[in-house]
């Protein structure tokens, strides 16, 4: 496998500007045009209670998926720090760190969804 690094700290920013930021682009749009589906179809087809209920229930799941982004953010911080130190343990200790803290949480965030979808139907 061919491996390419993307240096960002030398050349015109504007490509590599886009090239690193596209993937996040393309991400939120999917996201949202799947939560609009989903409350298109929840609102016509089982009916306007179901959608109250997923509305009701959504904000346990951005609160879960919001806490995880701030602690992977947090936690990319310190392993970098670490990486560019050649940390070895530290670096260890920080992957695990960040492991051990998003695993439950994202826990949480498969358990929001099964009770947003008994909530729905």
């Amino acid at each position: 496998m061919r491996h390419h690094e993307l240096d960002m700290t030398r050349g015109r920013i504007w490509p590599v500007l886009l090239a690193f930021t596209w993937p996040l682009l393309l991400e939120n749009t999917l996201q949202l045009l799947y939560y609009t589906a989903d409350s298109v179809v929840v609102g016509q087809y089982v009916g306007t209670s179901a959608l109250a209920a997923v509305g009701a229930a959504d904000w346990f799941n951005w609160m879960i998926l919001g806490s995880i982004i701030g602690f992977s953010q947090g936690f990319s911080i310190k392993i970098a720090q670490h990486f560019g130190a050649d940390g070895g343990v530290e670096l260890e200790f920080a992957v695990h760190d960040q492991v051990g803290i998003n695993l439950p949480g994202f826990q949480d965030s498969v358990m929001a969804q099964l009770h947003r979808a008994a909530l729905a139907g």
